[in-house]
């Protein structure tokens, strides 16, 4: 039995209807196609860390022990840290930047299938992103 009911002109599921949108992906984030650097297109609320930054981008690098190198930037200024996964579906994220005892949790709550932009989410911040490397 079917759980998602129909929806649309084209009688598709709702699931169906966010992917051909690119709101949704498969359910499993994967990290080598997520690898690259993303602009920061909007962040709601402003985060204190990143008051007065232009230019805002990320670069995740995949590692060999499937951990993730990240870099963040704001404008010349950059800070390097790590990803460790925390779920099966690489979702969810643990984020330091040179406090490992004390890593940042950090949500891939939507990326389109082409993982051309994505909506990141860490406490109370969201961040819309596109990629552009």
């Amino acid at each position: 039995m079917n759980r998602f009911k129909p929806v649309g002109w084209r009688n598709e599921s709702y699931r169906h209807s966010l992917a051909s949108r690119g709101i949704l992906t498969s359910k499993k984030i994967d990290l080598k196609k997520y690898a690259g650097v993303w602009k920061q297109e909007s962040v709601t609320p402003e985060p204190w860390f990143q008051k007065g930054c232009k230019d805002v981008k990320a670069k995740y690098e995949l590692k060999p022990d499937g951990n993730m190198k990240v870099t963040n930037y704001c404008g010349n200024r950059k800070i390097v840290g790590e990803a460790v996964p925390l779920s099966k579906d690489n979702r969810k994220l643990a984020v330091s930047f040179g406090f490992p005892w004390f890593p940042g949790k950090y949500e891939i709550k939507k990326v389109d299938p082409d993982y051309k932009h994505a909506t990141v989410t860490s406490g109370e911040y969201t961040w819309r992103l596109r990629k552009i490397k």
